[in-house]
């Protein structure tokens, strides 16, 4: 007996009689793909912003070594040597970097992070070496390229005349001194600001950074490859959106929200479908009966149940994404934007955009609709197989 035939008759009844049901469905269903992609777009908001304009790409490192940190220094064990980097990867873009931890010193003291790159090789892998006024390092030259906010701290410009003294300890643990010129200024990152209390990435040539902290010859801390690159041989490789502790933090933070959210709504689903399918069982029992009792099999009264519920939580879920379209439409037209560093970093974008992503929609109906059968089976089961169920038609009679 082919019972689902009358499926859309009884999505009918559900919708009708069950609007407290519908209300609940829809409600959740809105709730859980606005949820969905806000966090969707937060977490790919820290990927791109993280990896592209902080790093330029992501780093590659000597096997075996904790995942690249900038507020981490690499010890000179590790270093990888590039030469090697370059036989193993000979199709790889790369730029080989010597990143060390440096005093800047003016009139006042500043700690930084100090990376010797190929100036020209690396401006072409990110956004993170443009500059606001001045110019790039030369070959070799004894310069040094400040963050606008540290620049500013130092009471220092890219006017010819500016200088910093810089001391570091050389890799076999002595101290050494150097005095650079202030050539250039790079724009100040709210996420460093954020991170640090300032931005803490300054840049020199890598030969001047290598002389200063008396690296091995064809050595380098670590080197930055293209994004979404692996690097073959001995390396592991770090994403560029990973290589900041508050990155981590936030992708972390979101893929968690997004998780337990949707625990608690898909929780919070079973619970109100179970008493509503509960209270629906009991008062359609005659009908479920009097299928039996005309010759239906149980396999084909599941059947017409559960495709009715599939259809009635197929239209709850339609109206939940026209709602969460509509909502993310008005939250987008708002115009939110990054009103302080903190809120920047949280963004992860200079403003609130989320988009409206249907994977995300379709994940969310087969979630919630999993919910609702999940919901249904020990009712429908505990009816279909009351052995009362057909004899309690004929002694009503």
């Amino acid at each position: 007996m082919a019972l689902t035939a009358y499926a859309p008759k009884g999505f009918k009844v559900w919708a009708l009689k069950k609007k407290n049901l519908t209300a609940a469905l829809v409600g959740m269903y809105f709730t859980l793909m606005v949820f969905m992609n806000l966090l969707s777009s937060l977490e790919r908001n820290v990927a791109s912003f993280w990896g592209t304009d902080f790093i330029g790409g992501d780093v590659a490192l000597a096997a075996g070594q904790e995942p690249f940190d900038v507020l981490r220094a690499v010890p000179v064990e590790n270093w990888v040597d590039i030469g090697r980097f370059g036989a193993d990867n000979p199709d790889l873009v790369y730029s080989a970097r010597s990143r060390v931890g440096v005093l800047l010193e003016t009139t006042t003291s500043r700690p930084v992070m100090l990376v010797g790159v190929d100036w020209e090789r690396e401006a072409g892998m990110g956004g993170h070496l443009e500059l606001l006024e001045g110019r790039a390092p030369n070959a070799g030259e004894a310069a040094i390229v400040l963050p606008e906010n540290i620049a500013y701290e130092l009471g220092v410009k890219a006017d010819g005349q500016s200088t910093v003294d810089v001391s570091a300890m050389t890799l076999d643990g002595y101290p050494n001194y150097e005095r650079l010129e202030v050539v250039g200024i790079l724009e100040t990152n709210s996420a460093l600001t954020f991170t640090a209390g300032g931005s803490f990435l300054a840049y020199a040539d890598k030969a001047s950074v290598d002389a200063l902290v008396l690296a091995p010859e064809n050595a380098s801390s670590e080197v930055l490859v293209s994004a979404g690159s692996v690097a073959l041989g001995p390396y592991d490789t770090t994403p560029g959106a990973r290589s900041f502790g508050v990155s981590r933090v936030l992708d972390s933070a979101y893929r968690f929200l997004r998780v337990a959210l949707m625990g608690f709504i898909l929780l919070f689903s079973l619970a109100v479908s179970y008493y509503n399918i509960k209270l629906a069982m009991l008062q359609r029992r005659k009908e479920l009966g009097i299928y039996l009792a005309f010759g239906a099999n149980r396999p084909s009264v599941y059947g017409l149940l559960f495709a009715e519920l599939a259809l009635y939580s197929l239209a709850c879920w339609a109206a939940g994404a026209a709602l969460a379209a509509l909502a993310l439409g008005g939250i987008n037209s708002l115009g939110i934007r990054a009103v302080s560093a903190s809120v920047h970093v949280i963004l992860a974008a200079d403003a609130l955009v989320v988009g409206f992503s249907w994977p995300q929609a379709l994940a969310a109906l087969l979630l919630m609709t999993a919910a609702v059968l999940a919901s249904a089976v020990p009712p429908t089961y505990k009816t279909l197989n009351d052995p009362d169920i057909v004899e309690s038609l004929y002694r009503t009679r």
